[in-house]
C-alpha cells in the first residue's frame, strides 16, 4: 500500500490555485480599501471577513452538490474549472475599479502626501493619514468606485467559494483512507508552493511600498499562475 505521489501532486494544483488567489487577496485588498478608498481598519476588517461569512454558507452547500453531480468532467472538476475561470475574470475587472478610483484620486493631493511619507525624516503617520483622510473625503463625495469595487470582490468571493470544497475533496476521492494523511500533507505543500510564488510576485512588484500602485500587473501575473494551475490540473487529472 503506497501513496501515489504523482497523481496527488496533480490533484494539488487545484489546491495550489487556490492559495496563490488567497495569497494575492490578503496582500492587496487591504491596502486598497485603506489607501485608495480611505476606509478605517474597522471598515477594511470587516469587509476582509465576508469570505469566512460566505464560508460558512457555501462550503458546505457546494461540497454537498459536488458530492452528488455526475458530469463528463467527473464531480469535481465542473466547479473547479467554472469557478476559477469567474474568479480570475472578476479579479482582474476588481483592479480596474480599483483603477478608476485612483485616477480620481490623484486630481487630489493625496499621492504627493503619499509620497512625502516615504522620504527619510518625514512624519510618515501624519502624511499618510492626511492622504486616507482625503481619499475618504472623495470616496464619501462619490461613493459608486466603492460600490462597484465591493459588489466585484463579492463575485470574486463567490466564484471562489463555489470551488473550494470541491478541490479539497479531491484527495480523499483518489487516495484510500490510510493514506490520506500522507496526501494531505502533499496537498498543503502543493498549497504551499502557490502561495510562495505569489509571494515573489508581491516582491518583485512592491505591492506594499507603493500606497498608491494600480495592481492590474501584479493580479495578471496572480491569474496568469491560476489558469497555469488549472490547465496542468485539466490535463492531467481525470
Amino acid at each position: 500500500m503506497k501513496l501515489n505521489y504523482k497523481r496527488t501532486i496533480l490533484v494539488g494544483f487545484a489546491f495550489f490555485l487556490i492559495s496563490a488567489f488567497w495569497q494575492a487577496y490578503d496582500a492587496i485588498i487591504p491596502l486598497a480599501l485603506t489607501n485608495h478608498f480611505g476606509l478605517p481598519q474597522s471598515i477594511s476588517g470587516i469587509v476582509m471577513s465576508l469570505d469566512n461569512i460566505l464560508a460558512v454558507f457555501m462550503l458546505p452547500i457546494f461540497g454537498a452538490i459536488s458530492d452528488k453531480v455526475n458530469t463528463r468532467l467527473g464531480k469535481r472538476t465542473p466547479f473547479i474549472l467554472v469557478g476559477t475561470i469567474v474568479a480570475v475574470i472578476a479579479f482582474v475587472g476588481l483592479t480596474f475599479v480599483d483603477n478608476y478610483q485612483l485616477s480620481l484620486l490623484a486630481l487630489t493631493e493625496a499621492p504627493e502626501l503619499f509620497a512625502e511619507s516615504l522620504l527619510e525624516g518625514a512624519d510618515k503617520a501624519a502624511l499618510q493619514d492626511a492622504a486616507k483622510a482625503l481619499a475618504l473625503e472623495l470616496t464619501v463625495s462619490n461613493p459608486v468606485p466603492l460600490i462597484g469595487f465591493l459588489l466585484t470582490l463579492l463575485v470574486v468571493l463567490i466564484a471562489m467559494a463555489t470551488f473550494r470544497s470541491p478541490a479539497v475533496a479531491l484527495m480523499p476521492d483518489v487516495t484510500i483512507k490510510p493514506l490520506r494523511s500522507k496526501g494531505n500533507a502533499i496537498i498543503n505543500l502543493m498549497g504551499t508552493a502557490g502561495g510562495i510564488i505569489v509571494l515573489a510576485f508581491g516582491s518583485i512588484f512592491s505591492t506594499g511600498k507603493n500606497l498608491t500602485m494600480r495592481y492590474t500587473g501584479y493580479v495578471l501575473a496572480v491569474c496568469g499562475v491560476m489558469l497555469v494551475g488549472l490547465f496542468v490540473f485539466l490535463l492531467t487529472v481525470k
